[in-house]
């Protein structure tokens, strides 16, 4: 953290939030790499500042866009973002610091009914207005008139071909990509708003648990089954959020066989970010699809 500089920042930052931010107030709150956070605090305020090296950049700026999109739906509550800036070698986003607490039932409930309703918000087409990030790797969001086109190219044959730089070729993925539209043969998805990266790890809840927030987007407008496959990734989510969400939205028929490709999107994503411990679910997700397909 020492070769970030942080009093600079802090300086940009005093502009935006008003008072004064001090080094001495900096808490990490996580992160590594070339992306770390911290709160800090103008005595009057406390602020949520992530700095990344400029080689990620864009990514601020996708991050705050795609947090006014969800807040725009007004289905769950989102931090505010306060400012944007970089430097030569550094960019940054400032966000109102939320405090957390773990969920109660209702917290749940009421994230399954947010989930639902931000999921009504339509779009004419899959995609979204700029492209933005998973996790650390580019997500593509070129607007497609077909579900199954943009599934296709902009989701599963950009992260297989992120894998073969890598050296990494899965067998089955040819024969999977020639046949998606197999999935969707008796369903035909619209353009829901999706949060795209809603594991639990980017939800949190506020006022003693009742209150459901969510950040960190990879948002666009894509069938809403679609949000299910990183939720189902590593659990975290009760079964209260998921009679919420059903209660709300009901899912149709068939999104179990479907949920496997949208599970192999974020398994994929994982091995590109991650490495070789994701080869064996990626590849034994892949065998259930191409099993499916006779």
């Amino acid at each position: 953290m020492e070769t970030v500089p942080w009093a600079e920042i802090c300086k940009e930052l005093s502009k935006t939030v008003g008072g004064t931010v001090v080094t001495q107030s900096l808490k990490p709150l996580g992160g590594g790499g070339r992306c770390q956070a911290v709160c800090v605090s103008n005595g009057e305020r406390d602020v949520m500042l992530k700095v990344s090296s400029q080689g990620r950049s864009g990514m601020f700026e996708a991050e705050a866009a795609g947090l006014e999109e969800l807040s725009r739906a007004d289905a769950i509550r989102v931090p505010v973002v306060y400012g944007l800036g970089k430097s030569d070698s550094w960019e940054w986003i400032a966000m109102e610091y939320i405090s957390m607490t773990p969920p109660t039932p209702r917290g749940q409930q009421r994230l399954g009914e947010g989930l639902a309703r931000l999921h009504r918000r339509k779009r004419d087409r899959f995609g979204w207005d700029r492209d933005n990030t998973i996790g650390l790797t580019p997500q593509r969001n070129s607007f497609h008139a077909s579900w199954v086109g943009f599934l296709k190219e902009e989701r599963l044959a950009y992260q297989f071909e992120l894998a073969a730089r890598q050296g990494m070729v899965f067998d089955g993925h040819t024969e999977l990509l020639d046949q998606v539209e197999h999935f969707f043969s008796d369903y035909n998805p619209q353009p829901s708003l999706l949060h795209g990266d809603l594991w639990s790890g980017n939800v949190g809840f506020a006022r003693e648990g009742e209150e459901p927030i969510i950040y960190d987007p990879a948002v666009y407008f894509g069938d809403r089954e679609a949000e299910f496959g990183i939720i189902e990734m590593f659990g975290g989510f009760s079964r209260r959020f998921f009679a919420a969400y059903q209660s709300e939205y009901p899912l149709e028929a068939g999104f179990e066989k479907r949920r496997d490709l949208y599970l192999l999107y974020h398994q994929l994503n994982h091995f590109n970010l991650f490495g070789s411990s994701y080869v064996p679910a990626v590849q034994s997700t892949l065998q259930r699809l191409i099993a499916s397909l006779n």
